[in-house]
């Protein structure tokens, strides 16, 4: 009898996992509120910033190691090369075809890496991507966020595909400057 109520027990028990901080931490508190519940950490030494913190979700596929270090490569050279331009409210960034090769990697990963960088930017404006996912392949741009009429405007301009709050669309430039200029052009009027 004894072994049937520890099993039901088992069932209403869960466990959060947090990998790689316990060096950091010396204290563990939580507090409840309502439904919520509050997990507050003392730090031994140190600081964790909302970069540090990655939650990951269990019903999604893990990304592997390999996954990992090429989105951690592409958000890299997005963060440096990004630039804020203020008529359109939005980040602008571009990848050519050498990134993806160098990060061993092709362009279905860039959601992955507009996240990385909008999570870093932590101000929920939109953020364009212009990048060429191959050696001759045509100029392409994935906008993140952004106003309605910023999005509105690169559908009406470049027959790009809506999905919530993501516009992919082609570009017929062949260099990532002058896509980058026409596309500001046709933004600041947004």
């Amino acid at each position: 009898m004894l072994h049937s109520s520890m099993e039901q027990k088992q069932d209403k028990v869960f466990q959060v996992t947090l990998r790689g901080i316990a060096p950091w931490v010396s204290q563990v508190s939580y507090q409840k509120e309502d439904q919520d519940i509050k997990l507050y950490f003392a730090l031994s030494a140190g600081t964790i910033s909302e970069h540090d913190i990655i939650v990951a979700n269990p019903e999604e596929p893990k990304q592997s190691a390999e996954l990992q270090n090429s989105v951690r490569q592409l958000t890299g050279n997005s963060l440096a090369g990004l630039e804020y331009m203020p008529t359109p409210q939005l980040y602008i960034t571009s990848l050519s075809w050498l990134d993806f090769e160098r990060a061993h990697a092709n362009s279905k990963i860039l959601p992955d890496v507009c996240n990385a960088v909008s999570s870093r930017l932590g101000n929920g404006q939109g953020c364009l991507f212009l990048f060429q996912p191959a050696e001759h392949a045509p100029l392409r741009g994935l906008l993140r966020g952004g106003s309605h009429a910023v999005r509105q405007s690169v559908m009406n301009k470049f027959h790009g595909q809506e999905k919530g709050k993501w516009v992919l669309f082609s570009l017929p430039q062949n260099s990532p400057a002058e896509a980058k200029r026409v596309v500001l052009e046709i933004l600041s009027f947004a």
